[in-house]
């Protein structure tokens, strides 16, 4: 999936889609669940996921599963799933982001920068956070 977030960062959309053709039916799947993400299609990426969960669902399946069910509005499914993924890898730091974006306040973001300290998305997050708190101070 490396390969695939390094195009995605390029914008090589078509050489995701000629990736997906010529991928298993599974990473092929969750090719096309991702740049539909990217592309801002929440329910075409949801469903190619779902689809790519009946085949096999890996660690990494289950995770862009998180992030459709988000992406959809469907925020409960989503933080239940990420609690499951967390029990299975706690130092995740984009699962605990995740979870952040699911509940209020900064419990879950704190964990997401002390998995990966110096994440600038994380900590911008934090800082809206904590101002909309009214803890200016920190957010500084």
């Amino acid at each position: 999936m490396e390969h695939v977030r390094a195009l995605l960062r390029a914008g090589r959309w078509s050489d995701l889609e000629e990736l997906a053709q010529h991928s298993s039916p599974v990473e092929g799947l969750h090719i096309l669940a991702v740049l539909a993400l990217a592309r801002q299609q929440p329910k075409e990426a949801l469903d190619c996921i779902q689809r790519s969960l009946e085949l096999e669902a890996s660690f990494s399946q289950r995770n862009t599963l998180a992030v459709c069910l988000l992406a959809c509005g469907r925020s409960q499914e989503a933080a239940d799933l990420l609690h499951q993924l967390l029990e299975e890898q706690p130092e995740n730091a984009d699962l605990w982001f995740n979870l952040a974006r699911v509940e209020v306040g900064t419990q879950a973001l704190r964990q997401a920068l002390r998995c990966r300290p110096d994440w600038p998305v994380a900590e911008l997050l934090l800082a809206e956070r904590l101002l909309e708190a009214g803890e200016c101070e920190e957010a500084l």
